[in-house]
């Protein structure tokens, strides 16, 4: 009988044992801040891991760093569109038919933002078509083609393009992201960012988390104000007003910085005009 012919090309592999638990520490979700003041703190600390002047002209480094704000943006996507069920008794009575893995809701916990991770358990947030099908999905609130909001998004699918090809691919662009990018298709092409151009990219997620705060925040306070659950009245409107100001408000932007009761009398005389038609 022949023995078996083996081609040994490589090392054998190792016997490890791993513990995954090894790699891993118990964490809390942030508190105490809207998302979108949390994606900004998130990220600026990430920055600066990234200007030191050894790491100007490193590619792979630099490519790492688009990784890391698309995974932010991602996490503002999926905690402003839970938040917003739970501020919004109109998005919440739209979405009150939506399943929740029940396994998740064990792992995660109800509260808000733990409840967000459940909803998204088998979904990604890293793309404009995903960000607005769940934003009709969830909250009834369509994004219109045409719209800043939607034009944001599109530039955050260059960068989600990019980061693509740096998880996936080793930084070498696809043919279908070379297609969605816009750029030449005759030879293969691989990400090259110094750290000026890296930055920039990262101004493209930043973009598309502003330019969605504002619009989500306005289309539930217009939802609001149609259905008069605001009428005028800052003792009546209080609570409700300072849980939407709370979830979208990001002080270190605002001319209104972190006053709620401000930010409310700039709208109020609308409020009270509209509430009597």
């Amino acid at each position: 009988m022949f023995e078996e012919s083996k081609l040994n090309l490589n090392k054998p592999e190792e016997a490890i044992s791993i513990d995954p638990k090894n790699a891993v520490a118990k964490c809390q979700l942030p508190a105490g801040v809207s998302p979108i003041a949390d994606y900004f703190s998130h990220t600026n600390e990430l920055l600066t891991r990234f200007v030191r002047p050894e790491l100007s002209n490193d590619a792979i480094t630099l490519s790492l760093l688009l990784l890391g704000v698309v995974s932010a943006a991602e996490f503002y996507f999926r905690s402003i569109l839970v938040q917003s069920l739970d501020i919004c008794p109109f998005a919440a009575k739209h979405a009150d038919r939506i399943q929740v893995p029940f396994g998740s809701i064990a792992y995660y916990g109800v509260k808000t933002r733990a409840l967000g991770l459940s909803v998204f358990e088998h979904k990604s947030l890293a793309g404009a078509s995903e960000i607005k099908s769940e934003t009709t999905r969830l909250l009834g609130v369509s994004i219109q083609g045409s719209s800043s909001v939607s034009t944001a998004l599109t530039g955050f699918d260059t960068l989600c393009e990019l980061r693509h090809a740096a998880i996936h691919t080793r930084g070498y662009i696809s043919s279908k992201a070379a297609s969605e990018l816009g750029i030449s298709q005759e030879m293969l092409q691989r990400i090259e960012v110094s750290q000026v151009s890296a930055f920039e990219l990262t101004k493209l997620s930043h973009n598309a988390v502003r330019s969605f705060n504002r619009f989500l925040v306005n289309s539930i306070l217009e939802r609001w104000i149609a259905n008069k659950y605001l009428i005028g009245s800052w003792r009546k409107d209080k609570v409700a007003f300072s849980r939407l100001f709370n979830a979208f408000v990001f002080p270190e932007e605002s001319r209104f910085s972190g006053d709620v009761k401000k930010t409310y009398e700039n709208i109020q005389s609308d409020l009270i005009s509209r509430s009597k038609k």
